[in-house]
This record gives C-alpha cells, structure tokens and sequence, in this order.
C-alpha cells in the first residue's frame, strides 16, 4: 500500500495571504497544532518561508 501523495501547488502572494488568514481564525491550540504539523511534514524553501511568514503573525498578533 502506497503513501497518500499531496500535490503542493506554488504559494504566491494572494495564497499565502489566504493561508495566513485561515491560521489565524484558528483557535490557539489549533493553530499551534496546525504550525507544529507544518513543521514536521517536511522543509521545502516554501514551507521555510511560510513558517517564517506565520510565526511574524503569530508574534506581532499575540503581543
């Protein structure tokens, strides 16, 4: 039995920002279970670059 294949599709500005603004209508606790699941699923360029863009969020938003 293989392993479930997601297609990643390039992240460009509008999808970034979209994303960005899913993770933060989340809860708390979901939105650092869903950065931990981000960071453990594999580190493409993109996902570093994500990652960075989501924690600057999470840090200027929680201050």
């Amino acid at each position: 039995m293989s392993a479930p294949r997601i297609t990643l599709t390039p992240l460009v500005g509008s999808a970034i920002n979209e994303m960005i603004l899913e993770l933060m209508a989340l809860s708390g606790d979901r939105r650092r279970a869903e950065m931990a699941h981000s960071l453990e699923s594999g580190r493409s360029p993109q996902s570093e670059i994500m990652i960075t863009a989501l924690r600057g969020v999470i840090v200027r938003t929680t201050a």
